[in-house]
C-alpha cells in the first residue's frame, strides 16, 4: 500500500465532524484520494489484514511469551481459517513491541521418509546436514556451506545470532510445523541451547495444520519430554469467526483502526463509502446480517469451529464493491447484498473439514 502526501489543508480524521464546513472539507479530501486509490483498496482485493478475536489472543500469547520468557507456544488451524495472515500480524506486532528483536521465519519441507531407503539421505548424518542447509537457505545464506555437521551448525548459530543483535532476543517462527518431526526438533533444540549459552532469549512459535495435533502427540510419546516443552509448548487452535459478535471485530477495524493508503488517516469504510460514512454508516452495523447470511447458506459442519477468514475476506471484497458503487446518504445494506457476498465466497461448496484421523466431516 503506497503512502500519499496529504495537502497541507487536509482535515484530520474525525468520526463526527464538528461543523458542516469540516464535514464537506473531509468529504472533498477523501473523494480526491478515493479517485486514485479505490481500485487498489486492500479490502476490495481481499488483501486486507483484518483482526479477529482469535488473532488478538494469539498476539497476546506471543507478547506474554516474549516478556516472561515462555520458551514455546504452538497453534493449529484448519485451512482457510487465516493462519497465514495471523503470522503476518505476529511478525509486525513483535517487531513493534520488542525493539531490535530478531524474527526468523522457517517453513520446513516434507519429511525425508520417502527417500530413506533409496538414497544416502537415509543416513541420520545426511538428514541432519540437509536440515541445517534448509535453515541456512531460509536465512538467505549465500556463502559456502561446510560439509561437517558440526561446522554447519556453527554457521546456523552465527546466522541466527546476527539477526537478533544487539537485543539478543529471537522469535523463531515455524510455519507448516506439521512437517517437522521429533528428530528435526531435537536438532533444532541443540541450536537453541547454543544460542541460550550466548545469552540469547529464544521464543519458539510453531504454526501448522490440524495434523500438528497428532505430530505433537507423537513427539511426546517417542521423544524426550523436554523437546515437546522447549520446542512446542502448549498447543492452541486459531479459529476464524465463531459468532455474530465476533463478526463485529474485523468490521469494526474497517470502520476505525484500519487505514488506506498509508498515512492517509482514512479508514477502510470511509474510503469505500465516504458519503455514507459521513452520515454515520458503519460496517459493524451489518455484522449480524452477514453472519446470518453465512449460516443460513450453510451452517457450521461437524469438526468446524468457525467461518474461516478466507471466506469472510472474499465476502467483504464483494460486499465492499457493491457498497462503493452505491455510496450515498442513507445507504442501507440489504439481506440480498450479504447473500450475494456469501455466495461469492463459495462457503456453501467448501470442502469437508479434515481431522487428525484423516477423515472428512460434513
Amino acid at each position: 500500500m503506497a503512502n500519499i502526501s496529504q495537502p497541507a489543508s487536509a482535515p484530520e480524521t474525525s468520526d463526527t465532524p464538528r461543523t458542516e464546513t469540516d464535514r464537506l472539507a473531509r468529504l472533498a479530501f477523501v473523494n480526491e484520494v478515493r479517485a486514485t486509490h479505490l481500485k487498489l483498496h486492500p479490502l476490495l482485493r481481499n488483501k486486507a489484514k483484518l483482526p479477529t478475536p482469535s488473532i488478538t489472543k494469539t498476539l497476546a500469547l506471543c507478547t506474554h511469551g516474549g516478556e516472561y520468557q515462555v520458551e514455546a507456544y504452538s497453534w493449529w488451524a484448519h485451512p482457510g481459517t487465516g493462519k497465514t495472515r495471523c503470522i503476518e500480524f505476529i511478525r509486525a506486532d513483535l517487531t513493534e513491541k520488542f525493539s531490535g528483536c530478531g524474527i526468523f521465519y522457517y517453513e520446513p519441507k516434507a519429511t525425508y521418509k520417502d527417500r530413506e531407503e533409496r538414497s544416502p539421505l537415509g543416513s541420520e548424518e545426511a538428514r541432519h546436514r540437509e536440515f541445517l542447509a534448509s535453515l541456512l537457505a531460509a536465512m538467505g545464506f549465500d556463502g559456502k556451506m561446510h560439509l561437517s555437521v558440526t561446522l554447519r551448525e556453527v554457521q546456523v548459530v552465527k546466522g541466527l545470532l546476527s539477526r537478533c543483535l544487539p537485543s539478543r532476543h529471537l522469535f523463531f517462527i515455524i510455519d507448516e510445523a506439521q512437517e517437522m518431526d521429533g528428530e528435526r526438533y531435537a536438532w533444532l533444540k541443540t541450536i537453541v541451547n547454543r544460542l541460550t549459552a550466548l545469552d540469547v532469549q529464544v521464543n519458539m512459535l510453531s504454526f501448522g495444520q490440524f495434523e500438528l495435533q497428532a505430530k505433537r502427540k507423537e513427539i511426546i510419546e517417542k521423544y524426550r519430554s523436554d523437546i515437546e516443552r522447549r520446542m512446542l509448548g502448549d498447543l492452541f487452535e486459531i479459529t476464524g469467526i465463531c459468532s455474530a459478535v465476533e463478526m463485529e471485530f474485523p468490521l469494526d477495524a474497517c470502520d476505525k483502526s484500519s487505514e488506506y493508503p498509508n498515512d492517509s488517516k482514512i479508514p477502510f469504510t470511509e474510503m469505500i463509502a465516504p458519503i455514507a460514512y459521513g452520515e454515520g454508516f458503519r460496517l459493524r452495523s451489518i455484522a449480524s446480517l452477514l453472519w446470518s447470511a453465512f449460516v443460513s447458506v450453510s451452517p457450521l459442519r461437524a469438526g468446524e469451529s468457525s467461518i474461516g477468514m478466507t471466506y469472510v475476506g472474499t465476502a467483504l471484497a464483494t460486499l465492499g464493491r457493491a457498497i462503493a458503487a452505491r455510496d450515498a446518504a442513507g445507504l442501507k445494506v440489504e439481506v440480498k447484498d450479504c447473500e450475494d457476498a456469501v455466495a461469492s465466497s463459495r462457503w456453501k461448496t467448501r470442502k469437508p473439514v479434515q481431522t487428525p484421523d484423516g477423515q472428512g466431516h460434513n
